[in-house]
């Protein structure tokens, strides 16, 4: 795939914060611990064809995070991160699942 340079709003996520990022327009709102964000795109940018990566990326460009995702995932569910993993999908994990870091998920 092509890589996307997403530019959004200066703002601070503290620990256990987390960000959503949706493709579409909207305003930036707090759910909870849980920030949602808008690319602003009129059309889907994810890969999900052949699965994508996403790097957060910090002032002067250094990477924070990143998260991906495999081949194909469900429509219309949102992707979560098995804990202890970069890796995205869909659906909650067992209380097992979370503790082994989502070993047992195939």
């Amino acid at each position: 795939g092509s890589a996307l340079l997403f530019t959004f709003p200066a703002f601070t996520l503290a620990s256990g914060q987390s960000l959503r990022i949706h493709t579409g327009n909207g305003t930036a709102w707090w759910e909870g611990t849980l920030l949602h964000v808008y690319a602003g795109r009129a059309n889907y940018v994810w890969n999900n064809i052949c699965g994508d990566t996403a790097t957060l990326r910090g002032r002067g460009g250094f990477p924070i995070d990143w998260a991906t995702y495999e081949a194909e995932p469900p429509e219309g569910v949102v992707l979560s991160r098995v804990p202890g993993t970069h890796i995205l999908r869909a659906g909650p994990l067992s209380f097992l699942e979370a503790l082994q870091g989502g070993a047992n998920r195939a």
